[in-house]
């Protein structure tokens, strides 16, 4: 039998399957540190939302996942 299928892919994932994990991970912009030790664990289907003031890494934070900019530390 065929898996149910649902609107929301995640609902068909286990639920420890990550479809993207930061830990510890730094974000700099030249020797200025924006944010440190960034955790999270996202999963396929969710849906989330980025908060901060002006200049505080949020930009530079999405690079590093979009592979633009290295990671400077963690993974």
């Amino acid at each position: 039998m065929a898996p149910l299928q649902t609107s929301n892919p995640a609902e068909t994932l286990s639920a420890d399957a990550d479809a993207l994990c930061l830990e510890q991970v730094l974000v700099c912009r030249g020797d200025l540190r924006l944010c440190e030790q960034v955790q999270a664990q996202m999963l396929a289907g969710q849906v989330w939302q980025l908060l901060g003031e002006n200049g505080t890494g949020k930009t530079t934070l999405l690079m590093m996942l979009a592979g633009v900019l290295p990671v400077q530390a963690g993974q």
